[in-house]
């Protein structure tokens, strides 16, 4: 199970290199990098925004033990 799961990964590593390798052609490495930096600012606005904070003491939290 997890050699399927590295070959995944590491197929979406390769063809995130080569999308990226057509997109510089196209359209030029700085929008690229742009892109790219765009998305890193998308996923981390989302990652703390959508991520709902909880008191240690909040018997909903996922993280508490059961008793």
């Amino acid at each position: 199970m997890f050699a399927r799961f590295d070959m995944i990964w590491q197929t979406g590593r390769l063809a995130s290199l080569a999308v990226g390798g057509i997109a510089a052609d196209q359209f030029g490495i700085q929008a690229v990098y742009a892109l790219g930096g765009l998305l890193l600012l998308a996923a981390g606005t989302i990652g703390l925004t959508g991520m709902p904070l909880s008191k240690p003491d909040d018997p909903s939290s996922p993280a508490r033990a059961p008793e």
